[in-house]
């Protein structure tokens, strides 16, 4: 009886250690990504284009809540937002590795985007800080989402309730994102565009930043038993089969930060 107690304590220790591996160790064989050459090749995209640039800043420890939402934002947003962001050169580095290359910037524990543009001989920054972060309610008054894990899959009905509340929840925060975008520039980079300019941005912006990564990061997605890095050949995969239950299709494609290459 003692034999099978420690046995079952051994079991239960390996999947709560199963279950507190991070994305980083996941993903440990992904190679490594020069940010800094990335930013310097964004930089003078934007200059030689007269277009603005748009930072997604990397967090600088593994943040996976930000990648989710931003993820999701990039993947679902509509003709609107994506000629906005077709207005942009967008790439995506650390805090540190902005204020490397141009100086302190003003960046705060909120920012999640800066936009740069030089009309004149000046480097202008505009913040774009998002009030969200992992522990803050998705909309005031509501009752607390059933967790993945304590989904019924064998109820489609309770699936597809889930699935139809997390994807209001989705895009809600997507529409806060993009407002906080938009309040955050001066008119003139926000200006509408005539339908055929913003139709072609829009497309532009959906080949560069969805079906690919944005410059500097990579694009996973979350099964809801285990993680992978779009793009890699198997051997650069390691998938850690976990349990955590049902993934919304609205938000299981997230951005992979790749923090192993923050120093």
């Amino acid at each position: 009886m003692v034999q099978l107690q420690r046995r079952g304590f051994l079991q239960g220790a390996l999947a709560l250690a199963a279950l507190s591996v991070t994305v980083q160790e996941a993903f440990a064989a992904a190679p490594t990504i020069d940010r800094r050459a990335l930013l310097k090749q964004a930089w003078r995209e934007a200059e030689s284009s007269g277009r603005p640039m748009l930072v997604l800043l990397v967090p600088e420890q593994s943040e996976r809540f930000r990648g989710g939402v931003l993820g999701a934002w990039l993947n679902h947003g509509d003709d609107t937002l994506m000629a906005l962001l077709g207005g942009f050169v967008i790439v995506c580095v650390t805090e540190a590795e902005l204020e490397e290359r141009f100086g302190d910037s003003p960046v705060q524990e909120d920012t999640w985007m800066v936009a740069l543009h030089k009309p004149g001989a000046e480097v202008e920054f505009f913040p774009v800080n998002v009030p969200l972060t992992s522990s803050a309610p998705e909309a005031p008054g509501a009752p607390p989402p059933l967790k993945p894990w304590e989904i019924d899959l064998s109820d489609h009905e309770e699936v597809a309730r889930w699935e139809q509340n997390r994807r209001a929840r989705v895009e809600a925060r997507d529409a806060l994102v993009t407002q906080c975008l938009l309040d955050a520039l001066p008119p003139p980079l926000r200006a509408p565009l005539p339908p055929n300019d913003a139709a072609k941005r829009a497309r532009d912006a959906i080949e560069r930043y969805r079906e690919e990564a944005p410059p500097g990061v990579y694009w996973a997605v979350s099964t809801g038993c285990g993680d992978r890095i779009e793009g890699l050949r198997e051997r650069q995969q390691t998938m850690y089969i976990c349990g955590m239950g049902h993934v919304s299709a609205w938000d299981r494609r997230y951005l992979y930060w790749n923090n192993r290459d923050n120093h």
